[in-house]
């Protein structure tokens, strides 16, 4: 015989503020790091530069050596250090957009597991580690519960969120493809060949290939920061069970 259950789940104030002050920290210390490291790199990169020529000036004797090849090194040796600080920064701005959407993955799956398990759901749910092991099979499952995680009004920059990431992480692909569509000018091009680079590099995060200066990553945190608000409280669906 099949009975109608309703299964449900309920949010309390308490865990919203909780998963809400990892996005508040995450920002802080974004900005404290931002201003703190990357802010001035050029001036780090001038400095660098007077160093090498001061260091030179010391261990080299100009008439044995020639000013203008020391000179080029120096050049070279400049370039480099403003390369490998830019892809630096590059690397934290996109790791710090990972890390949040990858909090918000996993804040989502522990959270529809442990109410789903609950003693007033009387579910009995497959081990944590085969539950909800990617955001497809986590939205299958907040659906069973009465929630269509798209129709939060936050979802379609999760969205977006989730492709840079994944374009971040794993280069070409249907992410970076959906990206491409819909943010062309995220892409950047060789000089010579108008090429984008995500086709020359073939990686994404040893080599910068994406703008930064079009991701704006404190928009991103504080998106999952107004997620998690507008999140209802409680949410249930009924389900039929024999017994």
């Amino acid at each position: 015989m099949l009975n109608m259950r309703k299964i449900s789940i309920f949010l309390p104030d308490s865990y919203r503020e909780e998963y809400i002050a990892l996005y508040i920290k995450l920002i802080e210390n974004y900005k404290k790091i931002s201003t703190q490291i990357f802010s001035s790199v050029d001036k780090t990169t001038e400095e660098y530069s007077k160093m090498l020529e001061k260091k030179a000036n010391t261990n080299y004797d100009f008439e044995l050596v020639d000013p203008g090849d020391v000179l080029e090194s120096i050049y070279h040796k400049t370039i480099e250090f403003y390369e490998m600080e830019k892809l630096m920064e590059y690397n934290f701005k996109l790791s710090s957009l990972a890390s949040a959407y990858q909090m918000l993955e996993q804040q989502l799956r522990k959270f529809v597991y442990e109410e789903i398990d609950h003693d007033f759901n009387r579910l009995q749910t497959n081990n944590f580690h085969d539950f909800g092991t990617d955001m497809k099979k986590i939205k299958q499952l907040y659906k069973f519960v009465g929630y269509d995680l798209s129709s939060n009004t936050h979802w379609t920059d999760i969205k977006d969120l989730y492709d840079i990431v994944n374009t971040f992480k794993h280069g070409i692909g249907r992410s970076s493809q959906r990206l491409y569509e819909k943010n062309p000018g995220l892409f950047l091009k060789s000089e010579f060949s108008g090429e984008s680079l995500i086709n020359q590099e073939l990686t994404s995060n040893a080599a910068i290939i994406l703008d930064i200066s079009h991701l704006d990553v404190e928009y991103y945190i504080n998106t999952i920061i107004n997620f998690w608000k507008e999140f209802p409280e409680e949410t249930s669906a009924e389900h039929p069970f024999t017994g």
